[in-house]
């Protein structure tokens, strides 16, 4: 079986995951790694199939008027900068230094995730002015974004609901074009550096929409708990997996 195969199941099931339970990355970026492809490689190529559904997200949200522009252009400006310099950090990174960073990075994200569904993003008021969180906030989610990438749209939700206080539709909203912004940020440090698989990123963002919208379709109809257990555990596998091959490659 290719690799291209392989990788647009595994795109299908990181998409249908991250429909229900976000965190999708946190599946293609080791499976990338997992093929042997460098790091930098890796993380450009999941950039750019992620971006599909970021930037479609984004418009969505945008066209059911749920975003207030009045501060909607400027996080975007602030997170396509964050995104742009997390990823000429990463770029500038040693290629044995990612790949050994890299896996434990991804193992603390996935346990991050196991346990903020018991995070309540209800009802909470709001902490800083819409300023600061535009100035600081923004971009230092956008950053790690650029760098890394898997959990940000969850730590913008995060962000949104704590800090200032949005409910959960608005946080959703403003989360995507936020994630779409610093995406398209790292995406043009990727595309200039020639850092992209653009075959393989098209064949893992149509694998990847059609395994959200079979999302989309499961989680009207059948018990989703299942789902973010199957992410944790898939995504740890894989994770421990790459430490191995590191290893032994050694």
């Amino acid at each position: 079986m290719s690799d291209y195969f392989i990788l647009f199941l595994t795109a299908v099931f990181a998409g249908f995951v991250d429909a229900i339970a976000g965190g999708g990355g946190l599946i293609t970026l080791p499976a990338l790694m997992l093929t042997g492809m460098s790091p930098l490689a890796a993380m450009a190529t999941n950039k750019f199939q992620g971006s599909f559904a970021s930037v479609a997200a984004a418009y969505s949200f945008s066209k059911k008027k749920l975003i207030d522009w009045s501060i909607g252009y400027k996080i975007i400006i602030l997170a396509y900068a964050g995104g742009l310099v997390g990823a000429l950090f990463i770029s500038s990174m040693p290629k044995d230094i990612l790949k050994y960073a890299l896996p434990p990075i991804l193992i603390l994200v996935a346990i991050y995730f196991m346990f903020s569904k018991n995070i309540n993003l209800e009802n909470k008021n709001q902490k800083i002015s819409k300023t600061l969180f535009i100035l600081m906030v923004i971009p230092i989610i956008g950053f790690y974004d650029g760098a890394i990438g898997p959990g940000t749209g969850s730590f913008y939700m995060i962000a949104y609901t704590y800090l200032l206080g949005f409910g959960i539709i608005n946080a959703i909203a403003h989360t995507k074009i936020a994630n779409a912004a610093c995406n398209l940020g790292a995406l043009t440090v990727f595309s200039l550096q020639g850092n992209i698989v653009i075959l393989l990123g098209v064949i893992m963002a149509v694998g990847a929409s059609l395994g959200a919208f079979l999302g989309s379709i499961y989680i009207l109809k059948y018990n989703t708990k299942i789902v973010r257990p199957m992410l944790i555990l898939v995504s740890l596998f894989m994770a421990i997996k790459l430490i191995l091959q590191s290893f032994n490659s050694n």
